[in-house]
């Protein structure tokens, strides 16, 4: 009788132990999916192009700063403050970083905060950087000053299949010249980029030129062009939807004057030099 009453005992001890193992391991997939979260950031520029982002993070929130820093854009700032977000801005610390809120400029352009809440963009009455953001909010950034002037839905910037295009680099050596698109999601692979070139002031060709993918970009080159001042006309698809702008039109000089290793497109303006672009490096 006594043997029979420690197996129950043991068998009641076995099961509170699985009970518990099972709690327990539920409780630790919550807490731990509750530590992982996304957010999206926009970035508007001047011209109304725009590049978005869905960024992961561990905790219950992120700073709207350390989203923009972590959302993979090329960015200066002086402490908290951005300066400049790819070339948008004031190129801290070459130049101060409020370099167009001067007294002999007119007007005052920096990179001004914004949230999105229901369904419009508010001014963030608080700065980036005290700013805590949870999971599925999104904040945005606008030049010269916003506000920022597309609609947004978390749901597709969190959408792994469709396209999320970076900002576009040309590079141009003599007489060709290269495109380079960044991307980050497409997750199943069907986004598709073309490019349509021509001389200023020629009628556009025909048939655009499809961009060819690999290690994260697209890519494309045109040789043996004339001297000459070239527009460019880059466009993005995907069944899925595009995050951020489907459509970019650039100009850039080809020859005349620059030398071998001179880039520079507009009206978001980097510049590469064939050197720079090896050790990955941006002038300013």
């Amino acid at each position: 009788m006594r043997c029979n009453r420690w197996k129950l005992v043991l068998h009641g001890l076995v099961i509170l132990s699985l009970s518990w193992a099972g709690s327990w391991a539920r409780s630790s997939r919550a807490a731990n999916s509750a530590q992982l979260g996304q957010a999206g950031v926009v970035v508007q520029f001047a011209d109304g192009s725009y590049v978005a982002r869905c960024v992961p993070f561990e905790g219950d929130s992120i700073t709207g700063l350390d989203l923009l820093l972590q959302s993979g854009l090329n960015t200066s700032r002086s402490g908290s403050v951005i300066c400049r977000i790819e070339n948008n801005g004031c190129n801290y610390p070459g130049e101060p970083c409020f370099c167009q809120c001067s007294g002999s400029t007119p007007g005052c352009s920096f990179w001004s905060y914004w949230q999105w809440r229901e369904e419009r963009w508010v001014f963030s009455s608080s700065g980036a950087a005290d700013h805590h953001m949870r999971s599925g909010e999104v904040a945005g950034w606008h030049w010269p000053g916003g506000p920022l002037t597309m609609q947004i839905s978390f749901d597709e910037l969190a959408d792994a299949r469709r396209i999320a295009p970076g900002l576009p680099l040309v590079v141009t050596t003599g007489q060709s010249l290269e495109i380079h698109v960044p991307y980050r999601g497409d997750s199943d692979g069907d986004g598709v980029m073309d490019a349509l070139l021509r001389a200023v002031g020629d009628e556009w060709p025909t048939g655009p030129l499809p961009l060819t993918r690999a290690d994260g970009s697209y890519h494309a080159e045109w040789t043996d062009l004339s001297a000459g001042e070239y527009e460019l006309q880059i466009s993005i698809t995907d069944p899925a939807g595009v995050n951020g702008s489907a459509t970019w039109t650039l100009t850039t000089t080809v020859g005349a004057g620059h030398g071998d290793a001179h880039s520079v497109f507009l009206p978001v303006v980097r510049r590469q030099d064939r050197a720079t672009q090896q050790s990955g490096k941006d002038l300013p």
